[in-house]
């Protein structure tokens, strides 16, 4: 473990993250803002007021029709 006890220069790790960006892709790039204004006519979508309830997970069996 004592192996995975350093640290990378903040210059290095900018560099590395550049390099290994793969870039986004379609459809992936349909989630970049310039993609989503041009979608949404620059109308803001999808943003919940703060009062909003946070989302809840349910574990539970599916109900089924049989």
């Amino acid at each position: 473990l004592k192996a995975l006890d350093f640290d990378i220069p903040i210059e290095l790790r900018d560099k590395l993250d550049t390099i290994s960006d793969p870039g986004l892709e379609f459809p992936y790039s349909f989630f970049q803002p310039s993609m989503q204004t041009m979608l949404t006519g620059g109308t803001v979508v999808g943003n919940k007021p703060a009062s909003y309830n946070n989302d809840q997970l349910i574990n539970a069996e599916p109900a089924g029709v049989e």
